[in-house]
């Protein structure tokens, strides 16, 4: 009947509409480093794994990124406690914000160990890549985090893996200037190939390898091309005819 309430979806609708308020107090909750008011307001229908949209002014904000978790604003932070009521609760641990974060991104990227520490153990993936293909340890590496390098290194990091721009955490290490991870990226590099290091065999990793060599081998086959045209070029060239 027209106009009568369907109580299934006013009960849906509500709450949605309940959700949805419970957002803000809940993400500013995380990023405050207030576990008591998370707990409070998972509690009350919060969804755990919902995403902070920009408002008007954030929108055109230089570095400023949408689309974090509350797992990924307190790893960013480095509020262990609200991580751990995060997690307890089940939080989506591979969350990825608008530039492809994930909370260990965060962590690892501000030096956090704590909080690295508790989402590895808590079973993060070591080796999320985001849009320039790195990874946590790349970001520790660059900022020069070596207790996060050494602990990402322990928990399986990808140490050999390089980037889009084809570095390494070890030569981006050394070009910003932390020799500290430098030398320890340096040493397990050694370790690994001496044998004393066997790498878990994680069949992601195996993946992402085996893509980084088939792109190198397409690459590979595009310059061998291009060195032929332009070596027909250049006897084009040398025997005085013209050159398409």
């Amino acid at each position: 009947m027209v106009g009568m309430d369907i109580p299934g979806a006013t009960r849906a609708a509500s709450n949605e509409w309940e959700a949805d308020q419970l957002a803000r107090p809940f993400l500013k909750a995380a990023e405050d480093g207030d576990a008591a008011a998370i707990s409070r307001l998972l509690r009350q229908g919060a969804d755990i794994n919902v995403k902070e949209e920009p408002n008007q002014s954030q929108r055109y904000s230089i570095g400023w990124t949408a689309g974090k978790t509350a797992l990924v604003k307190a790893a960013q932070q480095g509020h262990i406690e609200c991580v751990r009521v995060l997690v307890a609760s089940e939080a989506d641990l591979e969350a990825r914000d608008d530039d492809y974060w994930t909370a260990l991104h965060w962590a690892a990227n501000n030096g956090h160990a704590a909080a690295a520490k508790l989402l590895l153990d808590a079973g993060a993936k070591a080796n999320p890549k985001d849009h320039e293909k790195r990874t946590p340890l790349t970001y520790a590496a660059i900022r020069g985090y070596p207790e996060v390098v050494q602990l990402l290194l322990e928990k399986g990091a990808h140490a050999a893996g390089v980037d889009r721009f084809g570095k390494s955490a070890l030569s981006l290490a050394i070009e910003h200037g932390n020799s500290a991870a430098a030398r320890l990226l340096q040493e397990h590099a050694e370790r690994s190939m001496h044998g004393r290091v066997s790498p878990p065999c994680d069949p992601e990793v195996v993946r992402e390898l085996q893509c980084e060599r088939d792109e190198a081998r397409a690459r590979a086959v595009e310059l061998e091309e291009r060195c032929r045209a332009v070596e027909a070029e250049l006897a084009a060239l040398k025997a005085g005819t013209s050159c398409v």
